[in-house]
């Protein structure tokens, strides 16, 4: 089984949820630009950050294990 890291998570409920980067990054108080460093595996979101989006895309824990 492959292993994926957060922000590939992240990218792939984002697009499956027809999601657009700019919607979730207004969603979570971010730039575009800095999610976009998010889902390319650049910088790891804290834990309050990681959490809202998990909220607002719905992505179940064990996604993340």
């Amino acid at each position: 089984m492959v292993q994926l890291e957060i922000g590939e998570v992240i990218r792939f409920y984002r697009k499956r949820k027809k999601i657009t980067q700019q919607q979730l990054a207004d969603h979570c108080g971010i730039s575009k630009q800095y999610l976009s460093k998010i889902e390319g595996n650049e910088h790891i979101p804290n834990a309050a950050l990681l959490l809202s989006v998990i909220k607002y895309l719905k992505i179940p824990l064990k996604a993340f294990f």
